[in-house]
């Protein structure tokens, strides 16, 4: 057993070390190059990477917008020694929800943002200080996070259309001539009612705010869903539904 947990105590420590490392290498070397900053998942990220292969994109995938306005206006974070809670494919992904989103608003041109992490991501608080939170989905945190954190669960539903205009609007304070790309993942292959409840609230809400935040909406059409994929995952998709925003993103901003 001693053994054990010494092997633990190790490989937690690396993992730091690590997780401090990409810190470093993201906010301090990286944030300065890019002009397009994004809070994107999967749909985005390989559908930026046929439109601008080269570019430096500042991505904020698992921040949460509710994560983002309490960091706005209370400081809150990540824990950096709770990194080893997460999957150690995606600690990149609960680094990146440090602080540092507002901060590196100022000089972008653009924000590309889609509804992947208020339609799935869950939020976690620490349970001795509510300012320690991050947002993650369940398959992303290892089993014994309840020792440490409770799920506060999905976005709720009337905070959504809140959460979403108060971002905007301090998004306009900040950079109030930067362009917004708003790109909704399809639903066509989700069967779970919980996450299409959840999608129905989050385009009201946006639909409701485009012309208000001057927000520009990518939504791809039904009739690409029907073209063959390589697994049955909901959220992945073919080909063509990249090369789709892909295009969208050509049009709509010219790096």
């Amino acid at each position: 057993m001693l053994i054990i947990d010494i092997k633990n105590k190790l490989y937690n420590i690396f993992y730091i070390l690590k997780a401090i490392k990409y810190y470093i290498k993201r906010n301090f070397l990286f944030c300065n190059k890019s002009l397009i900053i994004q809070r994107g998942a999967c749909l985005t990220n390989d559908s930026l990477k046929i439109s601008y292969p080269n570019a430096n994109v500042l991505n904020f995938q698992k921040s949460r917008v509710d994560l983002l306005n309490a960091q706005y206006e209370y400081k809150c974070n990540p824990n950096l020694f709770d990194v080893s809670l997460v999957s150690p494919s995606l600690y990149n992904l609960y680094i990146d929800q440090f602080s540092g989103f507002w901060a590196k608003l100022h000089n972008k041109e653009v924000l590309i943002i889609d509804s992947y992490s208020e339609l799935t991501d869950q939020l976690f608080i620490n349970l001795k200080d509510n300012r320690i939170r991050f947002c993650a989905n369940f398959s992303d945190v290892k089993s014994d996070f309840s020792d440490y954190y409770f799920c506060n669960g999905l976005l709720d539903n009337a905070e959504i259309y809140l959460n979403y205009d108060l971002f905007f609007s301090r998004i306009r304070e900040v950079n109030p001539g930067l362009k917004i790309i708003y790109v909704f993942f399809p639903m066509g292959y989700e069967k779970r009612v919980k996450y299409i409840n959840q999608n129905f609230f989050i385009e009201d809400a946006i639909n409701k705010l485009v012309s208000k935040y001057h927000l520009t909406i990518i939504k791809v059409p039904d009739e690409l869903l029907e073209v063959e994929r390589e697994d049955d995952f909901p959220y992945h998709y073919n080909e063509s539904v990249y090369k789709y925003i892909a295009n969208k993103l050509n049009y709509t901003y010219d790096l």
